[in-house]
């Protein structure tokens, strides 16, 4: 983990908010995990993969990466390389996790990126679903950030559209919601 840290640490320099966000994806991933009943080794990759999952962002410029706007279509294509350049920053040495990173923005009905698939890893799925979680409710300057049960509301729309498996969807906001008290907001069940 010596390493993880090591990349972790070149993320808070390059884009301290990418790197926030990291963390609280691999928080959230690991609240799944272990509801999941994940074995020690499949969370200790969780854990990994979602620290790593946009390590390959320290290659995106930062005129791209920190701006305020939205995103041309042209940036978006650059943006979405990020999964990809992933494998190059981390080479052999992670080959235990890059497929989860590789795929944290497939989608099950295909739609996502870089491949297109719809074979993707359990750990992949996790940290898709908690990954659209953050960015919809975290305040990136261009987004419009939103609460957490419209953020949920969106998850369950898009898993009923088959983009996310429902049943994470479901064991995510479960525990999410026993963490934050948020018992007394029911998101609509679909």
């Amino acid at each position: 983990m010596k390493k993880v840290y090591y990349y972790l640490k070149l993320l808070k320099i390059k884009d301290y908010y990418t790197y926030e966000h990291s963390l609280r994806v691999s928080y959230y991933s690991n609240m799944v995990g272990i509801s999941l009943g994940l074995s020690n080794w499949h969370l200790q990759k969780l854990k990994k993969a979602s620290l790593l999952h946009d390590i390959g962002k320290l290659l995106i410029p930062d005129n791209i990466l920190n701006k305020k706007e939205s995103l041309t279509p042209e940036e978006f294509d650059i943006i979405k390389n990020h999964t990809k350049y992933a494998k190059q920053i981390l080479g052999e040495n992670y080959n235990d996790i890059i497929d989860d990173i590789l795929c944290h923005h497939e989608r099950l009905d295909g739609s996502g990126y870089p491949f297109q698939t719809k074979n993707i890893s359990l750990n992949a799925q996790i940290i898709s679903i908690v990954d659209s979680f953050d960015a919809m409710t975290s305040n990136r300057g261009y987004n419009k950030v939103l609460s957490y049960e419209e953020a949920f509301r969106e998850l369950y729309e898009c898993s009923k559209m088959g983009k996310y498996n429902l049943n994470l969807v479901k064991t995510f906001y479960t525990n999410f919601s026993e963490q934050l008290n948020l018992n007394n907001k029911k998101v609509k069940q679909y």
